[in-house]
C-alpha cells in the first residue's frame, strides 16, 4: 500500500498542509482492511497516516485560531482606548463649558431698570439659573452613560464555539486510537518476524517487511507523543518520546555497522543522528512544560 500513488499523495498533502489527506487515507484504510485484514501491516500503515492527518488538521485549525485572535485582541484594545479617551475628552469639555457658563452668570448685568438688578450688581451676588445647570448636568450624565455602554460593548467577548471544540476532541481521540492500533500491529509484526526468522523457508526474505516496520516504530511513537503534547498531556508525551529513543539509537548503530571504517560521514549518517538528537530534545521540551508553569521563562 505504501507504493500506492494515493498513499504518497496523501503524505505530501499532510506535509504541505493542504486538505484532502484525511479522506484519502480513510479510503485506503478501508481497502487495506477488506483486502489484507484488520491486523495486516498494510492496514497498520494506513492506520497511522489516517491518525496523523487528523492530528495535523486539528493543529492547523488551532494555530489559525490563535493567529486570528491575536490581531483581534489588539484591535479591540485599541478601540477601547479610543472610546475611553473620547469619553474623557467629552467629559472634560463639558466641565469646562459648565465652568464658563457659571463665570458668565456671575458677571454684573448692565441693566439699571430695577432696583433688584442694581442691588445684585452692587453686592456682586448673582442668582444662578438652576434650570440651565440641571439641563447641562443631565446631558453630561447621559453622554457618560452612553460612553460607558460603548466601552462595555467593546469589551464583550464572543462566546466560544463549543461544537467545534467537541469535534476537535473527537478527532484527537480518533487519531490516538488509529496511531495506537498502528503501533500494536507493527510491534507484533516485528517481534513475530524476529522469532520466526530461523524457521523461514529459503526465498521468503524478499517478502519480509520487518525492516520497514521497525523503522516505522519510532515514527509512530513520536506521532503519539505529538498528539499528547498538543492535548496538554505532557507526561504521556514524555513516555512516548522516551520509548522512541532506543529505536532511533538502534537505527544509527545499525548504519554504523553496515558502513566501512573509513570515517566518512554520509547524508544518511547525518539524518539519523539528527533524528536521534531531535527525539531527546522533544523529551526535554515536555519536561520543561511539566516543571515550569505557563508563562514562565526558563
Amino acid at each position: 500500500v505504501i507504493s500506492d500513488p494515493r498513499f504518497r499523495a496523501g503524505r505530501k498533502l499532510v506535509r504541505t498542509g493542504r486538505e484532502g489527506a484525511i479522506g484519502m487515507f480513510a479510503l485506503l484504510l478501508e481497502e487495506s482492511r477488506s483486502k489484507h485484514g484488520d491486523d495486516s501491516i498494510e492496514a497498520a500503515a494506513c492506520f497511522y497516516e489516517y491518525g496523523n492527518a487528523l492530528l495535523r488538521v486539528v493543529q492547523r485549525k488551532a494555530d489559525d485560531d490563535d493567529a486570528d485572535e491575536s490581531p483581534k485582541n489588539g484591535k479591540d484594545e485599541m478601540e477601547t482606548r479610543k472610546i475611553s479617551a473620547a469619553a474623557a475628552a467629552d467629559a472634560a469639555e463639558k466641565r469646562l463649558a459648565m465652568l464658563s457658563n457659571k463665570a458668565e452668570d456671575k458677571k454684573p448685568t448692565p441693566n439699571d431698570d430695577t432696583a433688584e438688578t442694581n442691588d445684585e450688581s452692587k453686592s456682586g451676588i448673582v442668582v444662578p439659573n438652576d434650570d440651565d445647570d440641571a439641563t447641562t448636568l443631565k446631558n453630561a450624565g447621559d453622554d457618560d452613560e452612553k460612553d460607558k455602554d460603548e466601552v462595555a460593548d467593546t469589551k464583550n467577548e464572543t462566546k466560544p464555539d463549543t461544537k467545534n471544540d467537541d469535534d476537535d476532541d473527537d478527532d484527537i481521540a480518533l487519531a490516538l486510537e488509529m496511531m495506537e492500533d498502528s503501533w500494536g500491529i507493527l510491534d507484533n509484526y516485528v517481534h513475530s518476524a524476529t522469532t520466526n526468522r530461523k524457521t523461514r523457508s529459503p526465498g521468503s526474505e524478499q517478502h519480509d517487511l520487518s525492516p520497514w516496520a521497525k523503522n516505522q516504530l519510532p515514527r509512530v511513537l513520536i506521532g503519539i507523543g505529538d498528539l499528547h503534547s498538543f492535548a496538554g498531556r505532557h507526561a504521556d508525551a514524555v513516555d512516548a518520546y522516551t520509548r522512541a529513543i532506543p529505536f532511533r539509537e538502534d537505527q544509527l548503530e545499525d548504519l554504523n555497522k553496515e558502513d566501512d571504517d573509513d570515517g566518512i560521514l554520509t547524508v544518511d549518517h547525518l539524518r539519523r543522528r539528527r533524528l536521534a538528537v531531535e527525539v531527546n530534545v522533544l523529551v526535554a521540551e515536555e519536561l520543561l512544560k511539566i516543571a515550569a508553569p505557563p508563562g514562565d521563562v526558563v
